[in-house]
């Protein structure tokens, strides 16, 4: 079996939220913040639709992984525990009310990451 091993990826530049959080209308006043995690082929664009058809108590907040939509320049990430810490370090100001995860397929393991570390 050939293992190779690849480089690392500097992911600092990647820690801004408005890289992480794509067609998020932000709703000051809501009760809640909607983190919305994609399928692995897919991008936040899944989501775009959430943010109008949502009551106003939510915030939803659909999260742009690196290497998908907008960010198909950047890396991906190789390791779940690295990109969780990256977005919570990213979106950690956001992180000031209850927060609920939602995902679907590889992003409902995401979320449950997310949820593990929060």
């Amino acid at each position: 079996m050939n293992t190779t091993v690849l480089p690392a990826t500097d992911h600092t530049l990647t820690a801004k939220p408005d890289k992480w959080l794509m067609f998020r209308k932000p709703r000051p006043q809501a009760a809640v913040r909607l983190l919305c995690f994609h399928h692995a082929g897919g991008a936040a664009l899944a989501y775009r639709n959430w943010v109008d058809r949502m009551p106003a108590f939510i915030d939803v907040c659909p999260v742009q992984l690196p290497g998908r939509g907008n960010r198909f320049g950047e890396a991906p990430f190789r390791a779940v525990g690295a990109l969780v810490d990256t977005l919570l370090e990213s979106i950690a100001p956001l992180l000031d009310r209850p927060v609920a995860l939602f995902g679907h397929s590889m992003g409902a393991a995401l979320a449950f990451a997310t949820a593990t570390e929060l």
